[in-house]
């Protein structure tokens, strides 16, 4: 049998250790995993946010994202176009009017529905 090195004997109880002294020590312990734990999550917010930030930098650098937006924008355009076009019409009384407010209601919302949302 081998027996074990002197330096590996268990360190001896003290029983005579106070309440407030072992709730210290509890408090302090508690204490120091904490600021591990929030350590360890910011370095992990971190890198998240940099792989975050790398994913939006290549979805914009290809051409679904400009064609996208473009759309987005002429949408946006032709529908603010077509409510000013359809509320002269509809203060001159022509009968055009609703029908253009109409479409830029359309438009407005086919913009919203193309916009990229992430």
């Amino acid at each position: 049998m081998s027996a074990l090195p002197e330096n590996t004997a268990p360190a001896p109880l003290h029983f005579d250790a106070t309440i407030e002294q072992l709730l210290a020590d509890v408090e302090c312990e508690v204490e120091h995993r904490r600021s591990a734990y929030e350590a360890a999550r910011t370095v992990e917010r971190r890198i998240l946010d940099r792989l975050d930030r790398a994913r939006r930098a290549e979805r914009r650098r290809s051409a679904s994202y400009r064609i996208r937006t473009a759309v987005h924008v002429g949408l946006a355009a032709l529908g603010t176009l077509a409510c000013a076009g359809g509320g002269g019409l509809l203060l001159l009384g022509h009968q055009g009017g609703p029908e253009l407010l109409g479409a830029a209601g359309a438009a407005w919302s086919l913009a919203a529905a193309v916009a990229d949302k992430s």
